[in-house]
């Protein structure tokens, strides 16, 4: 039987100061939507940053809720936040993975727990007897003696494999120039990504008033996925965006128009708003 290990989640320094954390919280409920991610963390950490949707529930939102005790909306919102801004990645809806969860996480084994509080007792207790022998001699010569302690400082390779230095990895840092996260990252044909942000994504929505513009986005991405041998050049992405959302406005639009809700052009105000619907 493999032996059993104790993890623990470290958070960065700059977590709540990080753009995509703050902006996160700005939400209306967003400390809700902040402590939903971190939970979702302390699940992800023991599988190896990974969270897998078993089919017990629709989806991996409410699969979510039911383990988080969380309410379906709020965790709703929160993985589409996530999936939008590169905290969560997924490429088959199934296998859900969380870079921070590895990055973050640290462990060691029960042995190795057990040998290094055993080694804190033996310090101690060789401290308390090194100071009764020295009183007994400051008793017994009547005068200052120096009693020099030599405590061994006896590491075992286990711990010294097991517990490493936190290093502080200033290449993930959050690019000053960037205001917003992408809205969705579509895959070319160099395995480059286009990153659509979030003024495109309202212009194509007044653009395209009939369409569920990020509904179309996300399909865009999985059939460029599906397809490597199709997928567009970075300077004939657009055209593609642009005629896919054409063909799905002269067909009528989407399920949103047909029941007379539209846009507003706010990625994160059509999440909540669609959800408050019904239709997500």
């Amino acid at each position: 039987m493999a032996e059993k290990r104790y993890h623990w989640l470290k958070l960065k320094d700059d977590f709540f100061t990080s753009k995509r954390i703050k902006k996160l919280r700005k939400l209306a409920g967003g400390d809700t939507y902040t402590i939903i991610y971190l939970k979702m963390q302390l699940i992800a950490m023991k599988h190896d940053g990974i969270i897998t949707f078993t089919g017990l529930e629709k989806s991996i939102a409410e699969e979510l809720a039911l383990e988080l005790d969380e309410s379906v909306e709020n965790v709703t919102v929160t993985v589409q936040y996530l999936l939008s801004c590169g905290l969560m990645e997924t490429s088959d809806d199934v296998h859900f993975f969380i870079p921070y969860a590895v990055e973050n996480t640290q462990s060691e084994a029960a042995s190795t727990q057990r040998s290094r509080l055993s080694r804190e007792r033996r310090k101690v207790l060789q401290c308390n007897t090194d100071a009764t022998q020295m009183q007994r001699e400051r008793n017994k010569l009547q005068h200052n003696c120096n009693v020099d302690i030599d405590i061994e400082k006896d590491i075992d390779t286990e711990i010294e494999k097991d517990i490493e230095e936190v290093s502080y990895d200033t290449s993930c840092a959050e690019p000053e120039s960037v205001s917003a996260p992408p809205v969705a990252s579509i895959i070319l044909n160099d395995k480059s990504f286009y990153d659509v942000m979030p003024d495109d994504y309202s212009r194509w929505c007044e653009l395209y008033p009939n369409v569920d513009v990020m509904q179309a986005l996300r399909n865009m991405v999985g059939w460029c996925e599906s397809n490597p041998t199709k997928r567009k050049t970075r300077r004939g992405i657009k055209s593609f965006i642009t005629s896919w959302l054409s063909r799905e406005q002269d067909k009528g639009g989407t399920r949103y128009r047909n029941q007379g809700n539209g846009f507003s052009g706010n990625v994160f105000a059509d999440l909540a708003e669609g959800m408050r619907n019904g239709q997500i």
